[in-house]
């Protein structure tokens, strides 16, 4: 049983194992009762030593779908706003472009501050879901460049190597721009709650895992301006916020 009584913020860091359906029943309970959460979603995690993805079947990708969100089953690279990444070679250390650590681009600076962008690793796009348009409010707040593109491929051919076929095989016209961080507010569903839900999702959590924010301070930054805002609180040090891990 997750007890969520008097917890102001729910964060879920990109679960990889499927939650007990009581767990997932009390999530959902606290946003349709007017809870503010967020919702980090790896639809793809990745061997870091051997750079190679693969799918997360428990990636609760599903879940925020109920609330107007969807995170695409892709992972993302972006040829001209990236991170330089040293690799290890035969003739030694190398310093290079890695499209899929990308630099990505705050949109709504009320909610995320005045800080341009974060460093975002393999990511997902995250769309609306056209549906719910009139239901819920619905705010862009992380975006790629214009040349960005979607690796669909990756179940079969699972490089996301510096040199990946991917890569080497994108054209100009398969660069656009995608979310990879959206929020959404709506009234709340339950019965007796006149609070409004608020719901941040971002197609990917290792832009909070501590080697991408050791050379990316900024990410620290607007992930407390996210909380902060979930929380509807002036000060920080006023949240009261519980993790779940996965």
């Amino acid at each position: 049983h997750l007890d969520l009584t008097g917890v102001d913020v729910l964060i879920v860091p990109g679960p990889t194992r499927e939650m007990a359906a009581p767990v997932v029943d009390a999530i959902a309970t606290f946003l349709d009762g007017g809870g503010k959460a967020m919702v980090m979603v790896d639809q793809v995690t990745v061997d870091r030593g051997r750079l190679q993805a693969r799918p997360n079947r428990n990636s609760f990708a599903d879940f925020v779908n109920r609330y107007g969100v969807i995170v695409d089953d892709n992972v993302l690279f972006d040829v001209g706003s990236n991170e330089s990444i040293t690799f290890s070679t035969p003739s030694g250390d190398i310093a290079m472009a890695y499209p899929y650590w990308m630099r990505v681009t705050s949109v709504d600076a009320k909610i995320a501050g005045e800080i341009p962008g974060v460093l975002m690793p393999w990511a997902s796009s995250v769309a609306f879901d056209n549906d719910f348009v009139g239901r819920v409010d619905m705010i862009p707040l992380l975006q790629t460049s214009g040349l960005a593109a979607v690796d669909y491929n990756y179940r079969e051919n699972p490089d996301v190597g510096p040199n990946s076929q991917a890569l080497l095989d994108v054209t100009e016209g398969d660069l656009v721009p995608n979310f990879v961080g959206v929020a959404v507010t709506g009234a709340a569903t339950q019965a007796g709650s006149s609070e409004e839900f608020r719901l941040i999702v971002t197609g990917d959590s290792g832009w909070l895992s501590d080697d991408v924010v050791g050379g990316a301070q900024e990410n620290l930054a607007v992930v407390l301006n996210l909380v902060d805002w979930l929380a509807q609180e002036d000060a920080l040090a006023t949240i009261r916020s519980k993790i779940i891990t996965s």
